[in-house]
């Protein structure tokens, strides 16, 4: 059955309500909401509370929310808002969540922005779970991502060797990136990698 128009808007409405507990369910009711005649309206109200609200629960459920809807909310004002969600908020569990949504994106997640805040978060962020992820949003672009300065961030978390995990994120991410990183010394740092752990992480990659 296809959601009126006016239960759409309840929904948006919601998202806007005092209670905290019911604007964070009113973001994920809209995960759902995904006829095309709403979609713009929904996802601008969905941004505004990533950007606005000031419940860590309702931003992190605005995100899934974001998620849930696919590649149709991949514009670029829904793009700028999760990399302000990814430099400015202080949240693990909304961090988290935005990270996710960028891979649901995928390809569309792509743009010179989002590649530049990875390369940062991949060159300097000492939290090793958000290193993972970033591996992780990278593996979902695909070739998309494949740029030099990308392959080569891989590769030095591969010398890095500091934690595997973070390493076999590296390992999954190159991967994808297809072609363009099947070069002489990414195998050879990827046969380091399995000879030193020998995980099935990497050796899928």
């Amino acid at each position: 059955m296809t959601p009126s128009t006016e239960t759409i808007d309840a929904f948006i409405n919601a998202i806007h309500d005092n209670d905290s507990t019911v604007r964070e369910a009113g973001c994920e009711a809209l995960c759902w909401m995904r006829e095309k005649v709403a979609m713009k309206k929904v996802i601008n109200s969905l941004i505004k509370v990533l950007r606005d609200d000031k419940d860590a629960h309702v931003r992190e459920a605005a995100c899934k929310a974001l998620g849930g809807i696919g590649e149709k909310a991949a514009t670029e004002e829904v793009i700028d808002g999760l990399i302000h969600v990814l430099r400015d908020d202080e949240d693990a569990n909304v961090l988290v969540a935005a990270y996710e949504t960028l891979s649901d994106f995928g390809e569309k997640a792509a743009t010179k922005e989002v590649i530049n805040h990875l390369l940062n978060v991949l060159h300097n962020d000492k939290h090793v779970d958000v290193q993972r992820d970033a591996c992780y949003v990278v593996m979902r672009m695909g070739v998309k991502a494949a740029k030099v300065e990308v392959i080569n961030t891989l590769i030095n978390i591969l010398c890095d060797g500091k934690y595997a995990y973070v390493q076999d994120a590296a390992c999954e991410a190159l991967g994808a990136l297809g072609e363009n990183a099947a070069t002489e010394e990414v195998i050879n740092h990827l046969l380091n990698v399995l000879h030193n752990n020998g995980d099935a992480k990497a050796q899928r990659a």
